[in-house]
């Protein structure tokens, strides 16, 4: 009786324990005994050495793994390594399958886990393995910009044996990051006779994208450039962008009515994808919105709405009314007055001055 669980090499029997030749003398008394052979004994018993009739246990081969399509084909209690090809992707995707089998009879219902590997950076593990068929799915977006490859260790069992196996999982970059760029929004105000070919305020954007290269963007300006009168320069193959004015305005001919524009700007990442590559490629656009305010010149006329006017008139009128007569009578009276009592006093002064300094000549006065 040989015990499911016995190691390998393991001494089975020894038949130079049960055979003998009596009529032989050494040498001519030793065995040689031939491979093992009948139902079920194919490479799993040998003889130690060759020939010597002592039977053990071969060391067990490790099970080799088939990769076919999307199945990983393991026996149980083996090891091996497969690889698989995954793409970036929101949704839930079917990585492979991984399939265990029993030797024993009658076999048992087989489980499968993953047992190490598969974390990231913001989930504990992003894969998930159906513990009844072994299908292996990526349940969340895997990005090859933080982890390029997953190393998992998928284990199976069956109640009282378990086997493990290494699947690795590399990430193939997909073009699922959109361009971005500083700065993001901004304000111009910019002369109506500013010369052609201008640096708009020295204006530059500067763009990354984490999966492309500075040489793969394009910039191309949305509806909002009415008659055409800005670009970029460089229009592709650089990450750093200047804002020109492209035409001049003309207000006065009447070809531009508007001041203010708003420009919506794209940032494409496929400038080095040819005609056919660009048409199946995925393609990720960036957006930067820029606001410019158009200056009048001093002697510009800008039709404005006429302002109302306001007149202010003041009329002045002197009306006399006749009940008022006493006005008049009471000023004459009190001037004829006032100059009455005026005249009195002056000859009341007069008066005075002459009592005050008389000037007769005495009788009696001699002549000189």
């Amino acid at each position: 009786m040989v015990s499911e669980t016995a190691a390998n090499g393991t001494s089975l029997l020894d038949l130079n324990k049960f055979c003998f030749d009596e009529d032989s003398e050494a040498p001519n008394n030793k065995f040689n005994f031939t491979t093992p052979s009948g139902v079920g004994s194919s490479h799993r018993f040998l003889q130690d050495p060759a020939g010597s009739g002592k039977i053990v246990l071969p060391a067990r081969r490790p099970a080799q793994c088939a990769l076919t399509d999307t199945l990983v084909a393991c026996p149980l209690c083996s090891r091996c390594f497969v690889y698989w090809r995954a793409h970036s992707s929101n949704d839930v995707t079917r990585v492979g399958q991984v399939r265990a089998t029993d030797g024993d009879f009658p076999q048992s219902s087989i489980v499968y886990s993953v047992s190490s590997g598969g974390a990231s950076p913001q989930y504990p593990n992003i894969f998930w393995i159906n513990p009844k068929t072994g299908e292996l799915q990526l349940i969340t977006k895997a990005d090859y910009e933080t982890t390029s490859i997953y190393i998992l260790r998928i284990q199976a069992t069956n109640g009282e044996d378990t086997s493990s196996v290494t699947v690795t999982v590399n990430i193939i970059g997909e073009n699922d990051e959109k361009p971005m760029c500083t700065p993001n929004s901004y304000f111009l105000a910019i002369p109506v006779d500013l010369k052609v070919g201008t640096n708009i305020q020295n204006f530059k954007l500067t763009c990354t994208d984490l999966d492309s290269s500075p040489k793969s963007f394009r910039y191309s300006i949305g509806p909002g450039n009415i008659n055409s009168h800005f670009t970029f320069s460089p229009n592709a193959g650089s990450n750093v962008t200047r804002l020109l004015l492209a035409s001049s305005f003309d207000y006065e001919g009447g070809l531009d009515k508007i001041w203010d524009y708003t420009l919506l700007v794209y940032i494409t990442d496929d400038n080095l994808l040819s005609g056919r590559r660009k048409a199946e490629a995925l393609v990720e656009t960036g957006t930067v919105t820029l606001s410019i305010k158009v200056l009048p010149h001093p002697t510009t006329i800008i039709t404005t709405a006429p302002r109302p006017r306001i007149t202010y008139q003041v009329f002045r009128e002197n009306v006399y009314s006749p009940s008022a007569w006493y006005v008049p009578f009471v000023v004459t009276t009190g001037s004829v007055l006032l100059l009455g009592l005026l005249v009195s006093l002056i000859i009341l002064l007069a008066k005075a001055i002459h009592r005050c300094c008389p000037c007769k000549m005495g009788k009696n006065k001699k002549p000189l």
